[in-house]
């Protein structure tokens, strides 16, 4: 994902708008390694109330999705 810090702001923001409970834990997973846009975006939605956590690995998203 690439956009202007404003783009990608107003994503995190509107994301945070939807039908998602706070209380849902949401894992985003990403094989191809760091990634500042997707960082940001968790950063805005996580400033919004929602627990949120970056992985590079699927089994490892499971577990922290499971605790």
């Amino acid at each position: 994902m690439s956009g202007s810090i404003l783009d990608l702001f107003k994503f995190g923001t509107e994301f945070a708008k939807g039908q998602f409970p706070r209380k849902v834990k949401i894992a985003v997973v990403n094989e191809g390694g760091p990634q500042p846009d997707i960082e940001f975006i968790i950063n805005v939605a996580e400033n919004r109330g929602f627990t949120m956590e970056l992985f590079n690995d699927v089994d490892e998203a499971w577990r922290w999705l499971q605790q």
